[in-house]
């Protein structure tokens, strides 16, 4: 029995596509950091969140999306050993906008809301 070359080339291209997929959703399986306030500068154009980031961590990147009511702020981690309890500082990351924040809310990457600083 004869198989169809066409067959073969379908499953190579379906193979590569599988394969290339994976490696692009990679990231979204990075850990995220928890983030506990946040801080807005004077003229409204920049944020410091507060995030909590175990010591076996580092920030791999920190990104503000923007929306007209709303700002969702994703701190990515890169983690040596995993994500693992215990001792874990707080670190302070800014957080650039493109518009000031005016009365928009502060979100995490989980869609909580992030508190302001209190003085």
């Amino acid at each position: 029995m004869r198989r169809s070359p066409v067959l073969a080339i379908l499953a190579i291209v379906i193979a590569v596509l599988a394969i290339a997929l994976g490696f692009t959703n990679g990231g979204s399986n990075a850990p995220k950091a928890d983030l506990v306030d946040y801080a807005v500068s004077a003229d409204g154009r920049q944020l410091v969140v507060t995030a909590v980031v175990p010591r076996q961590c580092n920030i791999d990147k920190s990104a503000g999306a923007e929306s007209p009511t709303a700002v969702q702020v994703t701190v990515t981690l890169s983690c040596s050993v995993g994500r693992i309890a215990g001792d874990a500082p707080l670190v302070d990351v800014p957080i650039a906008l493109a518009s000031p924040l005016g009365g928009r809310a502060v979100f995490d990457a989980n869609g909580a809301a992030v508190s302001p600083k209190t003085p």
